[in-house]
């Protein structure tokens, strides 16, 4: 980077911050933020808008992709600003923290003593919380990490304490005599320093000596590296503990630290317990009309007015009160939880009983005039409001979701339980209350890997791949296969109406693949693959697999059209037909947007210094940032943004909020499922893909994909259903982590199928042609196994019911289905082949006597077996093949 271009970089992140607009509370930081001027911003809100700065006004720069946390909060560091961090922990560290003393410290008072005399360095050198990181390892340790030197520790080996210093060389070298090193570790580098340990049992023993020594090596660490980058080193381990951190720096007891935990893990029990029992929770302001609401079972707020069709609108021109009656018209609904409360009243507790609708539960406010208001049930409520105390926005709007502008469900949890017991009773009643149907419903969640996660598996011929149709439409439209299942003919149709057949179109809630063994992870997930460009340059991109682009096709859909795939498509179609569209940033700068086909829009903007300018505006960025990412992982941020905004406002695209829970089921059908190495294509999703660990699951996880080094998680409407062939390998051959995660339903050969279908036909010159195959399959299950055996499926194509039609058509099974199985089943195996069908369907090969060369010594007896070979049923006369078949049979 040029010093010109720092420069630029340098006065526009001054300016954003300057600037200091209001940002989105999704979009706010817990424990880092930008120090300049008094002004106190998260950095990723920072460097977004500075990207969508630069973009505008310097778009020769190169703009490349920060990822979140700690590399944005370098990136700023580089260009001189202040990141400082605030003493914050989740759960996660508190009961992780909770586990290790419990059962790796018992020398209680000799480990405060550490935590004390930790504390105190701390704050006699003015260390900043960002500066350092504290470590719990896996070796036991409790560390404090300077830069990249373990700086001081405490451990216990059996049952002995050790603590560990910082000192010179020269000290250590001096003193070895007078102290008992357990360890020690010499560091490369300035300043010249050694890790050491002792055993201790009682911190008075520890000589003042090296207490003071320590201190001094410690500031003299901490001094070579506060300016430096390496501040931050291996922050995101998994081994950073920042319970530890802040027991550090807050000088905490111990023991009350231990006793607080308990409380403070009920506590997040109950958070989750809300979170799973309610999509949406709410935060409503009274307005300062308490006095009206409390009595009556409605709710409301000074926004509003009572002569404004909100839904026929566009919210977003209004002058006043957008932000909070966006969400109330457009994404609250029936059964929300909602605390009203606002910057420092809390007020009560209700459930929302109907939804906004225009002129309906007209509410007289007093003073404030006529309001539509909505019903609730009331949960708790206080007749005089009280100060909660809880820290929040200058300025938070009068409805929002509970965790935006600093508010957060956990705090208002446990501000109840501290200050409005009753209510914190009241929330827990709410829930347990709800336990026994609750319990119905994880139970049924807990079942329903049958129906999401399913392998229909069985012989070859027994209609598993038939079956999949039946069971696909059975989740997709199930009043549809009710009403038409005995109609293959509507249900094929159907089911092809449904299957995606080009994933540059929106239509379809199937997705088909084959595994094989050249079927890989990047054909599934995602991978690297060649894109060629103006019909002669190749580039290399990330490419989603089949997998991956149906979740994300199932992660945004809606019932109706207002899904994102829908309405992209409405776009790239109005462009096709009409030309460019022309658009606007934020900032006022317009572009115009076109569209030729694939997976990307073309931007040229109308003011730029470089000549014909395009910039590409990838479907994929638009639709990240619709779910929420941020600015800084957009490629081209301001044109992504603008088109997102025109769809939000010309084709009435649905919040990603209201659609991310959305149960629209996808099916993806895997046929073949064991012919592919299933661990390496599935990789790490084979664990996302289980039921309580999809996206909002009782254990969600996510991982990071290698590729496109993005979060990733599988929705809870994507149901996968493969086909196993057994005779190719069996179900406890499979993977057993893949055994675990699938239901299998066992599909064999039905033998009244083929009955049902031929009907008095089945009769067949005296025999029951179903008979024929049950023989057959008879002799394999004891020659072989029950896997091997031959499917229904072969016999169900008679087109010609006559007897000559009949007998033709079963030869061509015999010749093109029966044979060739059991040819591979048994390896030419005529002895066997020949137990299966009997001596018609064999006929021996004339032995050339002289067939041996001259050699005396050879043993050529061995080889004077009869030689066999398979007569074509095609080739036999009719009476032959019936004569063969009925001794076959019989």
């Amino acid at each position: 980077m040029t010093e010109e271009e720092k420069q630029i970089w340098t006065s526009t992140i001054k300016n954003v911050l300057r600037e200091n607009e209001e940002w989105d509370d999704k979009n706010a930081s817990e424990r880092y933020h930008v120090v300049f001027e008094d002004i106190k911003m998260p950095p990723k809100v920072v460097l977004a808008r500075v990207f969508d700065h630069i973009e505008e006004k310097y778009p020769e720069l190169e703009l490349k992709s920060v990822g979140g946390g700690v590399p944005t909060n370098q990136f700023l560091e580089d260009f001189g600003f202040k990141i400082i961090e605030d003493l914050l922990f989740n759960n996660t560290d508190s009961k992780k923290l909770k586990k290790h003393i419990d059962k790796k410290v018992n020398n209680r008072s000799l480990f405060q003593d550490f935590i004390n005399f930790g504390s105190q360095i701390l704050n006699d050198l003015e260390i900043e919380v960002y500066k350092v990181r504290m470590a719990l390892e896996s070796q036991g340790n409790l560390s404090v990490i300077v830069g990249m030197r373990a700086a001081y520790s405490y451990n216990e080996k059996d049952r002995v304490s050790q603590i560990g210093f910082l000192v010179s060389t020269s000290f250590k070298e001096k003193h070895s005599d007078n102290y008992d090193f357990v360890y020690e570790y010499p560091y490369k580098g300035n300043p010249d320093q050694c890790f050491i340990k002792i055993a201790v049992d009682d911190w008075n023993e520890i000589d003042s000596k090296l207490l003071q020594e320590h201190k001094i090596q410690f500031k003299l660490q901490y001094d070579e590296i506060k300016n430096s980058k390496r501040t931050q080193w291996n922050v995101e381990a998994k081994t950073t503990n920042n319970a530890y951190k802040y027991i550090l720096f807050k000088n905490e007891n111990i023991e009350d630290f231990m006793t607080d935990q308990i409380t403070q893990d009920s506590d997040m029990d109950l958070v989750q317990a809300l979170r799973g029992k309610y999509k949406r929770i709410w935060r409503c302001a009274d307005s300062n009309k308490w006095d009206v609401l409390k009595e009556y079972d409605l709710l409301t707020f000074d926004w509003l007015n009572n002569d404004i069709d909100y839904r026929s609108i566009n919210i977003k021109n209004l002058e006043r009160g957008q932000r909070a009656i966006e969400p109330w018209v457009n994404q609250m609904r029936s059964g929300d939880l909602v605390f009203i409360m606002g910057k420092n009243q809390y007020n009560g507790i209700a459930i929302i009983e109907s939804s906004y609708k225009y002129q309906e539960n007209i509410i007289d406010m007093g003073s404030n005039g006529e309001k539509p208001s909505v019903k609730i049930s009331y949960i708790h409520k206080l007749d005089r409001p009280i100060d909660h105390g809880m820290p929040s926005h200058n300025n938070p709007t009068t409805f929002a979701y509970i965790d935006k502008y600093r508010f957060s469900l956990e705090n208002t949890v446990t501000m109840l339980e501290q200050k409005v017991p009753e209510a914190y009773e009241a929330l827990l009643d709410l829930i347990k209350n709800s336990s026994n149907q609750t319990g119905k419903k994880n139970k049924n969640s807990e079942n329903s890997s049958e129906v999401i996660n399913q392998i229909l598996f069985g012989p070859p011929g027994t209609g598993k791949t038939y079956q999949t149709i039946s069971t696909a439409l059975s989740i997709i439209d199930p009043e549809f296969f009710r009403t038409n299942k005995k109609n293959r003919e509507a249900l094929v149709a159907k089911f092809k109406e449904l299957t995606i057949s080009n994933w540059t179109e929106t239509s379809g809630q199937i997705a088909f693949c084959t595994f094989h063994q050249s079927f890989t992870y990047e054909d599934f997930v995602e991978g690297i693959k060649p894109k060629v460009v103006d019909d002669k340059d190749i580039i290399y991109e990330v490419q989603k697999g089949v997998f991956k682009a149906l979740c994300d096709r199932a992660r945004t859909a809606t019932n109706d059209t207002s899904d994102f795939d829908t309405v992209i498509s409405k776009l790239q179609n109005h462009i096709l037909e009409n030309g460019v569209v022309t658009l606007q940033t934020n900032r006022g700068n317009k572009f115009d947007v076109n569209y030729t086909g694939q997976t990307t829009f073309r931007i040229k903007p109308h003011e730029s210094t470089q000549e014909n300018p395009q910039y590409p505006a990838a479907i994929d960025n638009i639709r990240m940032l619709y779910e929420g990412a941020p600015l800084t992982d957009v490629y081209n941020p301001s044109y992504v943004k603008g088109i997102l905004e025109h769809l939000f406002e010309e084709y009435g695209l649905s919040k990603f909020e209201e659609v991310k829970d959305n149960d629209k089921p996808y099916v993806i059908i895997i046929d073949e499922i064991n012919r592919g190495n299933v661990a390496a294509i599935f990789g790490e999703l084979i664990t996302l893909i289980e039921v309580d660990k999809r996206a909002g699951g009782k254990e969600e996880l996510s991982v990071i994909l290698p590729y496109s080094k993005k979060e990733f998680k599988v929705p809870n409407n994507v149901h996968i259903i493969g086909t196993m062939n057994t005779a190719d390998r069996s179900v406890e051959a499979l993977d057993s982590a893949l055994r675990r995660r699938f239901s299998f339903k066992e599909i064999m050969p039905k033998y009244d199928v083929i009955q049902n279908h031929l009907k008095e036909k089945n009769n067949w010159n005296d025999l029951e042609i179903h008979s024929i195959l049950e023989k057959i399959n008879k002799r394999i299950t004891r020659l072989v196994d029950r896997d091997h055996q031959i499917g229904h499926s072969y016999f169900l194509n008679f087109t010609d019911r006559s007897n000559h039609g009949i007998t033709q058509k079963l030869k061509s099974i015999f010749s093109e289905n029966i044979i060739p199985l059991l040819q591979e089943y048994f390896f030419n195996d005529f002895n066997k082949i020949g137990l299966v069908l009997g001596r018609d369907f064999l006929k021996a090969v004339e032995k050339d006597k002289n067939i041996f060369a001259d050699f005396p010594e050879g043993d050529s007896g061995n080889y004077e077996d009869d030689i066999f070979e398979i007569i074509d049923p095609i080739d036999m006369k009719n009476d032959q093949f019936l004569a063969a078949i009925q001794k076959l049979v019989n």
